[in-house]
């Protein structure tokens, strides 16, 4: 019932673990046709099972980019509070981008034009 937009944050902290059939990330695609949700695609380290390079997260982040393209955004989750592993490296998760959004339109609707309609942002000063 929410008049504006609601974000889901870092993937919905699903359990990679439980794969892709999992009734949590099952509810989360369910939500998601409801154009008034949004996700974030951040919290690999957080969902992740196997840790770095997060290969076990990555497949939940690339389908949400292809299923709903037009309502993720990145982010990455600096300086990672309440993080209950080691902390991740950021480079490591800036290179996970183009793992999950491996076209160049996609990674410009994830960092750029998703963002911008989301909170609004303009060009103009």
């Amino acid at each position: 019932r929410s008049p504006v937009p609601v974000v889901i944050d870092h993937i919905g902290r699903i359990d990679a673990s439980l794969g892709m059939a999992q009734r949590d990330f099952q509810a989360l695609l369910a939500l998601m046709e409801d154009e008034r949700f949004w996700v974030k695609l951040s919290g690999m380290d957080r969902i992740t099972r196997q840790g770095p390079p997060y290969e076990d997260a990555q497949p939940f982040a690339r389908r949400l980019v292809a299923d709903f393209g037009e309502r993720v955004v990145w982010g990455n989750d600096w300086p990672h509070p309440n993080h209950a592993g080691p902390r991740p490296d950021e480079q490591q998760l800036v290179d996970l981008i183009a793992a999950i959004a491996p076209s160049a339109p996609a990674r410009q609707r994830l960092l750029v034009d998703n963002p911008q309609r989301l909170y609004r942002f303009t060009d103009s000063p």
